[in-house]
């Protein structure tokens, strides 16, 4: 049974203990909702919901007690009902008792597009106010749904068909927003020289984004990393050795909004500054260490290099701001980073989604945590949302006057 694959792997490899009563009660209240939503009859959901609560010390015990209640739903449910839905529901309120962003489900779409290796979205990048509330639109991407629909960079998404974002994550929104491609959602977006938020209907699309972006501003190489996939790593090292034949007087790198990716790429990157040196150190529930290291050659001869952070920058992408800003590498420049750095297990359920559930951290490369803290900058520079409203980039201005490209 699904359910129980993933409480034993959450009980045997979350990378820190969770109590079981926790996901005994997050498992039901999943349940719960997921019964209502299905439009089951209480005769029907009584099978679990009238399990008890109250822990009886033994994690095994409790959990047992309640597989097997619903085991006898599914067996009685049989094609009456969405069974999958309920199950897929139950499961999602397991993971989310951890209260771990980062272990999370994901429906069969999610899953497909993950395998495809594409975004279907609506083209925004958006920076959130804290932990929960209304994320405000930092850049809408050019030629995307969203442009075509008037979205604008400084617009705050109050609500995301009709459910209000106050309370979500940025995590949350994200996971609103995106969904199948051709399929419509509907935002409320409230711009701060307007009293009263607008309604625009998106439609949802394949979003081609590269992942390096390269330019030459008043002669700095300006490199953006967007994400780490495949392939990531050859690009900026052409782009940055192919920079030093052109004469350029220093570099900028720009990891801001970057959520990670793989880790293989992040090392082969940081290569570039460091060569097979120590980048970070993964670490699991035993607390075994297992180092990661640099795979390649460090260009030589390389320039004042600063690199740009913010509360986006997050998981492999703050392991590579940690292990460059501890090397004395490069400066960072811009706000601390999410100190989200986890590495996660994938487990395939049987109707094609998926569990998707964190079994280890990463430290910097002096050991150092940087789950739950981040990575602060040598040299602190926020930016607003008016700044998004006139184009304008204070933390890449900085960042360009620290190399002597700008008064």
């Amino acid at each position: 049974m699904d359910l129980d694959s993933v409480y034993r792997t959450v009980a045997d490899e979350y990378v820190d203990h969770v109590d079981g009563a926790t996901l005994v009660r997050g498992a039901m209240n999943g349940f719960h909702d997921a019964a209502v939503e299905a439009g089951l009859m209480p005769i029907d959901s009584a099978l679990v919901e009238t399990v008890p609560l109250t822990s009886t010390g033994n994690d095994e015990q409790d959990w047992l007690r309640l597989a097997r209640a619903f085991q006898t739903f599914v067996d009685k449910i049989g094609t009456r009902g969405d069974v999958n839905a309920v199950a897929d529901g139950t499961i999602r309120g397991l993971l989310d008792s951890i209260g771990d962003s980062d272990s999370v489900f994901l429906d069969r779409r999610a899953v497909q597009a993950r395998q495809e290796g594409g975004i279907v979205g609506i083209g925004v990048t958006l920076a959130a106010p804290g932990s929960t509330g209304s994320p405000i639109v930092r850049e809408v991407l050019p030629g995307s749904p969203a442009a075509e629909a008037d979205v604008r960079s400084g617009d705050t998404i109050v609500q995301v068909d009709g459910v209000s974002t106050e309370s979500m994550t940025l995590a949350d929104v994200v996971r609103a927003i995106r969904g199948p491609e051709a399929t419509p959602v509907t935002i409320a977006l409230q711009a701060a020289e307007e009293a009263t938020a607008r309604e625009v209907t998106v439609t949802r699309a394949p979003l081609r984004v590269p992942a390096v972006q390269a330019t030459n501003i008043e002669g700095v190489e300006y490199v953006r990393i967007r994400s780490f996939r495949d392939g990531v790593a050859d690009s900026v090292r052409e782009q940055l050795v192919s920079s030093l034949d052109r004469g350029a007087s220093g570099w900028v790198v720009d990891l801001r909004g970057n959520s990670g990716g793989s880790l293989t790429e992040v090392a082969s990157v940081a290569s570039i500054f460091l060569g097979d040196d120590i980048v970070g150190i993964e670490i699991d529930r035993a607390r075994r260490r297992v180092p990661i290291q640099g795979r390649g050659a460090p260009i030589g001869s390389r320039p004042t290099t600063i690199v740009l952070v913010d509360e986006g920058t997050a998981s492999g992408a703050e392991v590579l701001a940690a292990a460059l800003k501890e090397r004395g590498l490069a400066t960072l420049v811009g706000m601390p980073t999410a100190g989200r750095v986890r590495v996660g297990s994938v487990i395939p359920l049987s109707d094609g989604s998926a569990a998707q559930i964190t079994t280890e951290r990463v430290l910097s490369p002096s050991g150092g945590d940087l789950d739950g803290i981040g990575v602060r900058p040598d040299v602190l520079v926020s930016e607003s949302a008016d700044d998004w409203v006139h184009g304008d980039d204070p933390q890449l201005d900085r960042a360009l006057a620290e190399l002597g490209a700008r008064p």
